[in-house]
């Protein structure tokens, strides 16, 4: 990747993903994240063995087949553990820990599980300057070892769509993982279908 797209695509995560704001850590728990959960369907698009790892050990997902993972050189937030992107550099997923830049527990006290994924997405949102805008409701979606709040939103002024989950492992750490479209390069069309299906697929295979 050239010096120049490298700076548009950390200056991009910079504008979607915000800097961390230490808070207590609490333990979360069954009660608090109990909710209807939708079963998610088995990986639709090809998966490689490339897996990603959460730095704690409590997390581990796997690549769609022809992506590759960006090295950071230190610019992306802290908070920030892996960055792939697609082969023709027009898709770009990320992994982060949510844990110690929102109060959970408070959140979940007074909104619910729920309430995890709305906070991620005022997250964005406010860094993005209030230009993303959230389509359709928050879904609950689950496989066999996880369970996730997932929701889709749309950047007004690029017209690029996002899809974040947010999750809650066993050792008590929220992690987000986001799936978005990059636009420093001519935009290829990609369905709904299509995003949703490489999102899900993902999803499918984050395990503990």
């Amino acid at each position: 990747m050239s010096k120049n797209i490298k700076f548009l695509f950390f200056l991009g995560l910079l504008f979607i993903f915000p800097s961390c704001i230490i808070v207590k850590e609490k333990v979360f728990t069954e009660q608090e994240l109990s909710s209807e959960f939708s079963l998610l369907p088995a990986p639709q698009v090809p998966i490689s063995d490339v897996s990603i790892r959460s730095p704690r050990g409590d997390m581990i997902a796997f690549l769609p087949e022809n992506w590759f993972f960006i090295d950071t050189e230190e610019k992306a937030p802290s908070t920030i553990f892996s960055i792939a992107v697609n082969s023709n550099y027009t898709l770009c997923l990320v992994f982060s820990r949510l844990t110690n830049k929102i109060n959970v527990g408070q959140i979940l006290k007074e909104s619910g599980p729920v309430g995890l994924a709305m906070k991620s997405f005022e997250l964005k949102s406010s860094k993005s300057l209030h230009r993303l805008r959230l389509i359709g409701n928050i879904e609950n979606l689950k496989n066999s070892y996880q369970k996730f709040f997932v929701y889709k939103y749309i950047n007004t002024s690029k017209s690029t769509v996002g899809k974040s989950a947010v999750f809650i492992t066993p050792l008590n750490e929220v992690y987000e993982y986001s799936l978005f479209q990059l636009d420093f390069r001519m935009k290829e069309p990609i369905s709904d279908e299509e995003f949703d299906k490489i999102f899900l697929s993902v999803l499918a295979t984050i395990k503990y």
